[in-house]
């Protein structure tokens, strides 16, 4: 079942409120995770809100979120923050290792996608 864009937006919401508790407990695997969601989720409601298909890929959603930010469409550029973060989320749900946000914080990780998301739900 495919959502539409303001459903993507809620699913966004929804991620990023799951992903909130954990940035200040340090439970770094679960706001990574969470984040990695929300922020996906908030490129689909734009992507699919401008007419353009990320095919549910990991690597054309950070390639639609850097067109998006370039069109003016988003305000900030997931593109990097996209592959950052689910390589992180890969390296500690499925091989146990440890999380290198390249020395990015887990708080800006959420301030950014949070404007993200905020922006998305205000367009869809």
């Amino acid at each position: 079942m495919w959502f539409t864009g303001s459903e993507y937006a809620n699913l966004a919401r929804e991620h990023l409120d799951r992903a909130e508790p954990h940035v200040p407990d340090g439970d770094t695997t679960q706001a990574i995770t969470w984040l990695h969601l929300a922020a996906e989720a908030a490129v689909e409601a734009m992507a699919d809100a401008h007419g353009m298909d990320t095919m549910k890929r990991h690597q054309r959603k950070a390639k639609v979120a850097h067109e998006l930010y370039e069109q003016g469409v988003f305000s900030v550029d997931l593109r990097q923050t996209l592959v950052l973060l689910n390589e992180a989320r890969k390296n500690a749900n499925y091989r146990g290792d440890d999380i290198d946000l390249e020395g990015r914080s887990t708080e800006g990780l959420y301030e950014l996608i949070d404007q993200a998301v905020t922006e998305a739900e205000e367009a869809t």
